[in-house]
């Protein structure tokens, strides 16, 4: 077997494993227990999802979205469980993303050589 592949195998250990992960996934299953928390948060991801959408198909957003989504952001703020959850979201895609970078700035130097 490659030993990158080897690597791979051992970063989905370590992230299986993390602490991140484990948060998420508690803080996860603690929303999906208030069903008034998961309706919020899934109605917040899913303007953002479209508000994303749009900006990114250059389309305009109106006030009333705008709106709405602060709305939505400060209830999820009063929101322990969400406001954890999210926490907990960053911190790992945090991580994922300084993973992205390692490997971008291996392939980057390779290139160069």
């Amino acid at each position: 077997m490659s030993r990158i592949i080897e690597k791979a195998h051992e970063l989905e250990q370590a992230i299986a494993e993390s602490e991140e992960l484990q948060n998420l996934l508690y803080y996860r299953k603690q929303l999906i227990r208030n069903p008034d928390s998961f309706i919020l948060y899934n109605d917040y991801k899913n303007l953002q999802r479209s508000l994303l959408s749009k900006k990114n198909n250059n389309q305009e957003i109106s006030p009333e979205e705008l709106e709405r989504l602060k709305e939505l952001q400060e209830l999820l703020e009063k929101d322990e469980t969400i406001r954890l959850l999210l926490e907990s979201e960053e911190r790992l895609n945090n991580i994922l993303t300084q993973v992205n970078t390692i490997v971008a700035k291996a392939l980057a130097a390779s290139e160069t050589q």
